[in-house]
């Protein structure tokens, strides 16, 4: 909580401070699940000495929480994948959800809303943002350029 409200006031942060927060906040949950979850994470790459826009990672990942993991009964999963190249992250998140259940719309939610604009806002046509709603998951690949410190 103190790195949001404080530490995020930049327009880029320490990409090591996104990861820490992402690592921070699963294992969060893991404690709350326990078992009952399964969660992968894989964070690869060369992360130490970039920045990039803070707090747009985590609002997917609470979403796969809020919106993925507490509905769903049967062997709830979430996969992040996170590769850093000297020039681009590649986020990858997809969690399990009750079969035909609706997931946040980027036009309804404020979280993922927010996101969208702030990608176009600092990043204009330079990111990627892919969002699909699968009957059975719902997934989230980002693509942004990072900068070296």
């Amino acid at each position: 909580m103190y790195y949001m409200m404080h530490e995020c006031n930049e327009p880029y942060v320490p990409l090591e401070k996104e990861i820490s927060i992402l690592r921070s906040y699963t294992d969060l949950e893991k404690v709350r699940y326990g078992n009952r979850l399964t969660l992968e994470l894989d964070i690869s790459g060369k992360w130490n000495d970039k920045e990039i826009a803070p707090l747009l990672m985590i609002p997917f990942l609470e979403n796969s929480f809020k919106h993925g993991t507490s509905r769903t009964l049967d062997n709830p999963w979430i996969r992040l994948s996170l590769f850093v190249t000297e020039s681009r992250l590649f986020f990858n998140l997809a969690n399990g959800k009750p079969y035909g259940d609706e997931a946040p719309k980027l036009k309804k939610g404020i979280g993922l809303a927010n996101v969208t604009k702030r990608l176009q806002l600092i990043y204009g046509t330079d990111h990627v943002l892919q969002v699909d709603n699968m009957p059975d998951q719902f997934s989230v690949y980002l693509e942004v350029p990072v900068r070296k410190i």
